[in-house]
Formats: structure tokens, C-alpha cells, sequence
């Protein structure tokens, strides 16, 4: 019975193409080589999202894209070995549902383009944009479902993110998109043309980039990033802890009879306060130390105890053999994850025990002196937001670090999407990337995007390799985010356009009826 009612139901057809086009776009963001199908994801929705009228048909189309979009895309989340079963998948559910609810501003803005006589088509892409902009701010950020993250597979066209950030290759991948369905709809040679010239446009610029770009080389800074793969049912073992801090070590000594310049060691890779009560295993590091000039750079556990209270931390420092080179206290913390969202203004939240850690936010924009260059280390998430980078480099950073542990998941594709969009950070500002992992995947990252060196997933391994740090700031270092702005500025525009045309419209039509209805105007 229930059978034969499924099959008599009919999904409507706005709602049937958003799927498909979501389960297209959803498998270019997985990490097997599918990152083209991003190219012609949009076109079937398009075509039938061109023709609605109802704004709830729009919603609901808004929606379900968003839906099976964002569940395709991360629903690794419901694979999350840290908690059980049920509490990460209704995590997962839970965050796919709030990405989808954070597109329908999109849908709204969409109804009143619709309201246009002139074609809106060309605005979806501004539409879209300015939407994946405005998700990447804020303490709830999460670009990681940006559509630009499907092409960093491609070197040469995401070089434009020099100057345009992600948002300029999301505003491409949608123009594309445009183009082919304007091309197949008019079968016209001249529409194939400006299609080909849309689609070829960066691709050309970021080879003329490879090729001209002026890199430092005069001096380098050699590394070794250690990943020492434990994992995550071992890592918090109180009876391990000395285990995995001689692991550590042991992967290290080569590296400091070397004397490497930079030791790198994965988020919180020390499982003790190590500036606390965990001094013993610093003097324990600084013995083997003793006879090199090595700088070990590795994530801890820290907290401040400040007016009676205890204040933690998810945190970065750096020491040699004698001298600590300061602490950084991670900035954007994770809601759900690293802490409660809106503690900071309801306190008794932070009561709430939901398997999270309670970590207060940093503030700081912490800088490492390594020989005559700086450099910025942020944490796992962090490496996903374009704006919080950038504002190291500003601060004076020549490469950045980024210290991780993805031991929550163990298989593909949550690793392999986290580590590559570090690509677009070093594309973004001509910076060289270190990406040390405790598990997943560790790399090295040259300025125009190159992964020099990577870690096969899971393996316990050190790459030891040599980066260049550079001064020269970029368009998209120096003025940011113009242009999304120039988007944003353009669609406002485009709206009161709309909007003051249709209340001049109606305005008319009022007063033709009362001049019909009351000829003499009593």
C-alpha cells in the first residue's frame, strides 16, 4: 500500500530539480575528481527556478537545494568517533538544516528580481555570492560548503583569488553555469562564443599569474612537520601521556640534530598544560633541545586563571631550549564543539554539558620571530576563513602555520576537504602554508597554491621541507573582500531599482482607478 502511494506521488517539478542539482553539485565537492560537474551543477535547477512566481514554491525550492546540498557535501559530520552515533548525526541534521535556513535570504532576493521585466538571470550569480560572503561572517561562520572549495583541484583558474578572494571563483563557477544554459537555449554561435570566453577568462589570467608572479627566494626557513598520528581514543589516556610526548620527541630528535629551523607539532599535540602543571614534560622537550637552535611550535591545552575563575583555551606556543616566544589563543572556536553559542551574553549557558569543551575566544593576533621573518599559526577550523588570515598577514605574518587534528574523522572525505582549502589561503596572500595534522593529512604549500609535500592520510610521518616567506601583500591582502562589496553594492542597487519601480507602478494603477471610478474628481 504504501508502496504504491510513493509511486502515484508526484514531487513536484521545482522541487525534483533542485535535488538533481544539488546531488551534482554535492559530489563536486567530494575529493574524487568530480570538481567539472560544479560547471553545469546549476543548469537544471536554473531552468525551472527562471519560471516560478510563487514566493513559496520559491522558498521551498530555496530550501531543498540547500537540504540535500549541504547533507551531501558534510554529511561525514554523522561519522564523528568522539561522541555516539545518535548525538553526531542529530549534529549533522541539525547543521544542514541551519546552512539550508541561511540560503532562504537568497530566495527572498530572488522573488523580488523575479518582479523585474527584464531578465534576472545574470543576478543569480551575485545572488549566490554575496550569500556564501555573508556565511563566512560572524562567530557561526562556515564557508567550508563555499562552492569555489569544489574547484581546488584546478590551479590555474583559482588564482584569480588574489584578487577577488573565493568569492570571485564562486561568482565564476555560477557565471559558467549561466553561460551554458543562455548557450544551449539560444543555439546560437555567438552565445557559445562569450561562453567560451567566460569559461576561458581565468584560466588564461592564472596561467599569466604562474608564470610572471615575483617570488621571494633569497632565503628560506627549513621545517619539519611532525604528524604523529594518535589517535583519538589514546589521546586523552592520562596513563599514555608520557607515551606520547617521547612519540613526539622521538619523531623530533632527527630534526634537532639537524637543527631545523621550525619543529612543528599538531593541535593540541601535547595532551597536558604544558605552561602548568605539565612544566615537567617542557624541561623534558627543552633537555633534548639542549644542543640545538630547533623551535618547536605546538598546540596545548592552556588556561588563565583570572579573578578567581579558570579561563581555557585552545592554544598555540612556541619555545627553544631557554626562551618562550608567547601564546596564541584561538579566535573563531566552534560553536558546539568548543564552546556554547551566546555564553558570552547568557553565562549559565556555558553550564549546558553537551560533550563540549568550554574554551573562552582569543583576541590576539599572535606573531612568531623565527631568524629576520614572522609568522601566524592558527588552529583546524580557522584555516577555512579567509578574513582571519588575511588579517595575519596584515599584521606583519611572511608564512602561515596551521596546527590541526582531525582525529574526529578517521576516512574521507572530512580530511581531504579540510586540508585543501589551506590552498586558497596561500593563493589568497602569496603566503607559504605548514599544515601539521595530529591525524589526517599534513602538507606544505607554496605561494601560487602548490602542495610541495603531504602526508598520506593517517600516517605517522615527518615532512621535512624548506619554505620561503614573503613580504609582498596582495590585492586581496591590502583592500580584502572589494569584491564581494561591489557585489553587494550592485544587488542593493539592483533591489530599490525593483522596488521603487514597482511602488511607482502600483502608485499609477491607484490613481487611474480613482480617476475611472470619480471622473470629476469629488
Amino acid at each position: 500500500m504504501s508502496i504504491s502511494i510513493f509511486v502515484k506521488t508526484k514531487i513536484p517539478h521545482y522541487i525534483s530539480t533542485a535535488i538533481f542539482s544539488a546531488v551534482i553539485l554535492g559530489i563536486s565537492q567530494q575529493p574524487i575528481g568530480f570538481g567539472f560537474l560544479a560547471w553545469i551543477a546549476f543548469i537544471p535547477w536554473l531552468k525551472i527556478l527562471v519560471k516560478l512566481r510563487d514566493f513559496k514554491q520559491i522558498i521551498l525550492s530555496f530550501f531543498t537545494f540547500g537540504f540535500f546540498y549541504h547533507l551531501i557535501t558534510i554529511f561525514w559530520l554523522a561519522f564523528n568517533i568522539g561522541t555516539n552515533q545518535w548525538v553526531a548525526t542529530v549534529s549533522m541534521v541539525s547543521t544542514v538544516i541551519f546552512l539550508s535556513i541561511m540560503i532562504l535570504p537568497g530566495a527572498v532576493v530572488w522573488y523580488i528580481l523575479q518582479k523585474s521585466t527584464t531578465s534576472q538571470l545574470f543576478a543569480f550569480p551575485i545572488v549566490w555570492t554575496v550569500l556564501e560572503y555573508f556565511r563566512s561572517l560572524g562567530t557561526l561562520a562556515f564557508p567550508w560548503v563555499s562552492i569555489a572549495n569544489t574547484q581546488l583541484s584546478f590551479i590555474y583558474p583559482i588564482q584569480i583569488a588574489e584578487y577577488t578572494g573565493v568569492y570571485g571563483v564562486s561568482f565564476w563557477i555560477l557565471l559558467v553555469n549561466i553561460a551554458i544554459y543562455k548557450s544551449i537555449k539560444s543555439k546560437q554561435i555567438n552565445t557559445w562564443l562569450i561562453t567560451a570566453g567566460i569559461f576561458s577568462f581565468p584560466w588564461i589570467v592564472g596561467i599569466i599569474i604562474m608564470e610572471t608572479e615575483e617570488l621571494q627566494n633569497n632565503d628560506f626557513v627549513s621545517t619539519a612537520v611532525v604528524q604523529p598520528n594518535i589517535h583519538l581514543s589514546e589521546k586523552w589516556e592520562d596513563s599514555l601521556k608520557i607515551q606520547h610526548v617521547n612519540t613526539l620527541i622521538e619523531l623530533s630528535t632527527p630534526s634537532m640534530k639537524e637543527n631545523i629551523d621550525l619543529i612543528v607539532w599538531p593541535e593540541t599535540a601535547l595532551p597536558v598544560y604544558l605552561l602548568k602543571s605539565g612544566r615537567r614534560y617542557l624541561r623534558n622537550i627543552r633537555e633534548e633541545l639542549k644542543n640545538s637552535p630547533s623551535k618547536i611550535l605546538t598546540g596545548i591545552p592552556h588556561y588563565d586563571y583570572i579573578d578567581k575563575e579558570y579561563l581555557s583555551y585552545n592554544s598555540v606556543v612556541m619555545f627553544d631550549r631557554t626562551e618562550l616566544f608567547g601564546i596564541y589563543k584561538k579566535i573563531q572556536l566552534v560553536p558546539m564543539a568548543e564552546y556554547v553559542p551566546l555564553s558570552g551574553v547568557f553565562p549559565s549557558l556555558s553550564d549546558l554539558n553537551f560533550g563540549q569543551a568550554n574554551f573562552i575566544r582569543g583576541k590576539e593576533y599572535t606573531l612568531y620571530p623565527l631568524k629576520e621573518w614572522s609568522f601566524g599559526a592558527v588552529i583546524c577550523f580557522e584555516s577555512t576563513l579567509p578574513k582571519l588570515i588575511r588579517q595575519f598577514v596584515l599584521e606583519g605574518a611572511n608564512f602561515i602555520t596551521i596546527v590541526v587534528n582531525d582525529g574526529w574523522y578517521e576516512t574521507a572525505p572530512e580530511p581531504q576537504q579540510h586540508s585543501r582549502q589551506a590552498i586558497f589561503r596561500a593563493i589568497e596572500n602569496r603566503r607559504p602554508v605548514i599544515r601539521c595534522a595530529n591525524t589526517g593529512i599534513s602538507m606544505i604549500i607554496d605561494p601560487l597554491g602548490n602542495i610541495k609535500d603531504m602526508s598520506e592520510l593517517n600516517a605517522q610521518i615527518v615532512l621535512n621541507s624548506s619554505v620561503y616567506p614573503q613580504t609582498k601583500k596582495t590585492f586581496y591582502t591590502r583592500f580584502g573582500d572589494v569584491f564581494a562589496g561591489i557585489l553587494i553594492l550592485i544587488l542593493l542597487i539592483r533591489i530599490l531599482i525593483i522596488l521603487r519601480k514597482n511602488y511607482t507602478d502600483e502608485k499609477n494603477y491607484s490613481n487611474s482607478t480613482i480617476r475611472i471610478n470619480n471622473p470629476s474628481g469629488e
